[in-house]
């Protein structure tokens, strides 16, 4: 992505986790972002006694029981400048359960997709949810802030680089579960992808 001229490559905190709602509200607040532009999910119960509903967000509380039908009916398909996702689902660091895992981080992938500029995560670092906090916080440190390269002593355009680092004997395999093939939505945005990328290499 070297000659990548979107807009984010000079923006900063594009990608970033916050401990609380809390402070994150206050932050887009100071923004004076458009509250219309943001959409907001939440997977976990608010400790923090905010009236998000009444903030003009699009505003979605997930629980287990209704998780894929509010993303299939309410936010696959959709796009929002901003997104905050608040908590996790559950069961996307239990590897007792490989498909229960995967189905939750393709929940999650549905949701954090929507964004088009900046994902903000709200996830707070506790003693049963260390593997996927440990996970969220090393994916947000390093797409935080594009970085310049330098190649060969000449220095290029900023870019965005993200590193993972895996043993053979932890890779979990992917189940085929039933709703992993795309739907008309999902195969709509990898066309316009494709073509996207077509020419970018043209």
């Amino acid at each position: 992505m070297k000659h990548d001229s979107h807009p984010g490559n000079h923006w900063r905190r594009t990608v970033d986790q916050f401990e609380s709602s809390t402070e994150l509200l206050s932050m887009l607040q100071l923004q004076e972002i458009d509250p219309a532009s943001i959409l907001w999910i939440r997977f976990s119960s608010n400790s923090d006694s905010l009236d998000l509903p009444a903030t003009g967000f699009h505003y979605f509380e997930i629980t287990t029981e209704s998780v894929n039908e509010v993303i299939n009916r309410e936010i696959k398909g959709m796009e929002h400048p901003v997104v905050v996702i608040e908590g996790m689902p559950d069961c996307i660091d239990d590897i007792e359960h490989p498909e229960m895992m995967w189905q939750a981080r393709r929940q999650l992938y549905l949701c954090t997709s929507r964004a088009t500029a900046f994902l903000y995560f709200v996830i707070r670092q506790e003693e049963d949810n260390q593997g996927i906090y440990n996970e969220i916080d090393s994916l947000t440190s390093q797409l935080r802030e594009p970085v310049p390269v330098n190649q060969k002593g000449k220095l290029l355009p900023e870019t965005w680089s993200l590193q993972f680092q895996w043993r053979p004997e932890d890779i979990i395999g992917v189940p085929d579960f039933e709703d992993s093939k795309p739907d008309a939505v999902e195969m709509a945005e990898i066309e316009e992808a494709e073509i996207e990328l077509a020419d970018t290499e043209s």
